[in-house]
């Protein structure tokens, strides 16, 4: 029985290693091997999570926030700083990041976990906030905003901007500037990020506008989810397309139930995809820096639910809503990181291009060898901490 069960060990060890090795990477990464576990864990986690979804045994946003909560818990038991108290604010729960060492009436700095407005805590981005107040040194607040499907569009937004309008009117207790105040966050945290800019321009309560964004490769737009970055990173194990389709039929609607309409790109009526086209707000040419080497065959046939439009097509014309709709004058200064193995790299591309048109003072940082959840890998890679350092130089230039 022994010698079956070192054999079944070895044949298992054997066939692990050689998925590992087939496993893609970007060329001239700093830690080929290292990454190439990592993507197989996620993928393997993310196909356990599918097999449970399919066979009825879990939700897919439970079965992520499991994932999420089960990650997360290591982050408080090995943490060796306790600069840190987790509190409430107007209903949104939330960790203060402080210490002696923080200037008086200084800046603050509001970070907005990712997870696809699903899951993510400020547990799970622990480690990446800690980080940045051990180099910054400022008031920091980790925000846990309500998520969908609970609590679908505009709850999680209404949630962070509440937080931050706290912040703002208890100033003086905190001992900060409410002029001073940045806000960023990843994936889905840098989407709300960009929301929650345009929510602090020219407020009718004459609370003032945020100093600076940073938005580590934001989700930014919902009408295609086939543009060159979707196609070439489609099976992505750290963020495959599938998922993102899940992500916004669960943020829109509340529901999976139109989750097929984003997989098969018919959420969005063809006319008005059309006009998207011509306006150049939704075109993916993109300078040739940018090329996947590859030739990508563009969709030329048009097909969209019109059942699906007639409920929430209005959303998709919301300048509130949609981010590539927005007028960005007096948006504050923006640091944007997009990654090239990615596959919401070209809605960052599509937003920089919507900044620089309205002059807004952006810092584009982009990572020809990144991917999806870089910035939580921290001190794993070079490119962790070359992302991180970015991060770190823009806020002290703008805070």
């Amino acid at each position: 029985m022994r010698k079956l069960l070192l054999f079944g060990a070895i044949c298992i060890g054997i066939y692990v290693a050689y998925e590992v090795q087939r496993i893609d990477v970007p060329a001239g990464f700093s830690k080929p091997g290292s990454l190439r576990i990592v993507k197989f864990i996620y993928g393997g986690i993310n196909d356990l999570q599918n097999l449970c979804v399919s066979l009825g045994l879990v939700s897919f946003s439970d079965g992520k926030r499991f994932i999420f909560n089960a990650l997360a818990s290591t982050s408080d038991i090995f943490s060796r700083d306790r600069d840190w108290t987790d509190a409430t604010w107007d209903n949104t729960k939330v960790r203060i990041y402080t210490n002696d060492k923080v200037e008086e009436n200084g800046p603050a700095f509001v970070f907005i976990h990712g997870g696809g407005w699903v899951s993510g805590s400020p547990k799970s981005h622990h480690p990446v906030v800690q980080k940045l107040f051990n180099e910054l040194q400022i008031f920091t607040v980790s925000l846990d905003y309500k998520m969908a499907p609970e609590h679908k569009y505009p709850g999680p937004e209404d949630d962070c901007e509440a937080a931050i309008v706290y912040l703002m009117k208890n100033a003086k207790i905190f001992k900060i500037d409410p002029k001073k105040i940045m806000v960023g966050g990843d994936s889905a945290g840098g989407h709300l990020s960009i929301q929650m800019a345009h929510r602090f321009v020219n407020r009718p309560d004459h609370l003032p506008s945020l100093r600076s964004i940073i938005s580590i490769y934001p989700v930014t737009q919902p009408y295609s989810l086939s543009g060159p970055s979707y196609k070439v990173n489609e099976n992505h194990h750290l963020l495959p397309t599938e998922n993102m389709a899940k992500y916004w039929s669960l943020y829109m609607t509340g529901t999976f139930e139109w989750e097929e309409i984003f997989r098969k790109n018919l959420q969005t009526k063809c006319s008005y995809l059309k006009e998207l086209h011509q306006s150049k707000i939704l075109d993916f040419h993109f300078p040739n820096k940018y090329d996947y080497g590859k030739e990508l065959s563009e969709n030329e046939e048009c097909e969209y639910s019109k059942e699906f439009w007639d409920q929430y097509g209005y959303l998709f014309q919301d300048d509130k809503f949609s981010i590539l709709l927005k007028n960005f004058t007096n948006f504050p200064p923006t640091f944007l990181a997009t990654m090239q193995y990615d596959v919401l790299r070209d809605d960052g591309l599509l937003v920089l291009r919507r900044l620089q048109k309205y002059g807004v003072k952006v810092e584009h940082y982009h990572d020809p060898k990144g991917f999806h959840v870089l910035l939580n890998l921290v001190d794993f890679c070079l490119e962790n901490k070359q992302l991180i350092g970015s991060i770190v130089q823009f806020i002290k230039q703008h805070s």
